[in-house]
C-alpha cells in the first residue's frame, strides 16, 4: 500500500482503497503516506500502474485509454508520488491497457516509469497476476508476484530472447530496495 486509483466509477469495487477522482490530490495524500512509511525503513508499494478500476474480470478487462486522458487521468498522480516520494516499490495491475497486459508493456514499465518519470525501485505484479513471466522481465519488470515460472525463464536465457542482462537489472533493484529496509528498526 497505498493504493492509489483514481476514482472513475462509483461501482469499483476498491474504491474506498482509494483517494480522490482527482491525481493532484490523490499524489498529495500518497507522498504524505510513502514518505512517512518509508521513514522507518519499510517499503511502501504504491498502486495499482495503472488505470484499475474495475474488478469485474480484472484479469481480463482491458481499459481502452486515449494516451492524453492516460497521461493526465491515470498516469499523473503516479508521476508526481515517483517524484516526490521516491517509493521503493510499484505494483502493477492486473488489466490490460489498450490491448497489453501492464506488466508486460514495457512503454508503461521502461519507457514511461523508469525513463520518464525516473522510477528506480522494484516493479512488482499484483498476486496471482496471470501475465507472461518472460514478458514482464523484458519489460523491466522485476518481481512476479507470489509465484513465477522459472522454467520459462531458464528457456528465455538459454535460447537467448531474454538477456542476462535484464535478468541482473531486476535483480539489482530487489537488493537494493533489501538493503535500504534491512536492518533498521521501527
Amino acid at each position: 500500500a497505498p493504493a492509489m486509483n483514481i476514482h472513475r466509477d462509483p461501482c469499483c469495487g476498491r474504491n474506498f482503497e482509494y483517494h480522490s477522482e482527482d491525481p493532484y490530490v490523490t499524489a498529495t495524500i500518497v507522498s504524505a503516506m510513502v514518505e512517512g512509511v518509508q521513514e522507518y525503513g519499510v517499503a511502501a508499494t504504491i498502486k495499482h500502474f495503472a488505470a484499475n478500476n474495475t474488478e469485474y474480470q480484472r484479469l481480463r478487462s482491458n481499459s481502452r485509454i486515449a494516451a492524453r486522458a492516460f497521461r493526465e487521468i491515470y498516469a499523473r498522480a503516479f508521476e508526481r508520488v515517483i517524484r516526490d516520494a521516491d517509493p521503493y516499490s510499484i505494483m502493477t495491475s492486473y488489466n490490460y491497457i489498450n490491448g497489453i497486459k501492464s506488466s508486460e508493456d514495457p512503454v508503461l514499465c521502461k519507457t514511461i516509469m523508469r525513463d520518464e518519470f525516473g522510477f528506480k525501485g522494484v516493479l512488482m505484479s499484483d498476486f496471482g497476476n496471470d501475465s507472461v513471466h518472460v514478458k514482464e522481465l523484458m519489460a523491466e519488470h522485476d518481481l512476479k508476484m507470489h509465484f513465477g515460472d522459472p522454467r520459462s525463464v531458464e528457456a528465455a536465457l538459454a535460447d537467448g530472447s531474454l538477456s542476462r542482462e535484464s535478468v541482473r537489472k531486476c535483480v539489482k533493484r530487489i537488493l537494493e530496495m533489501i538493503s535500504k529496509t534491512a536492518g533498521k528498526r521501527i
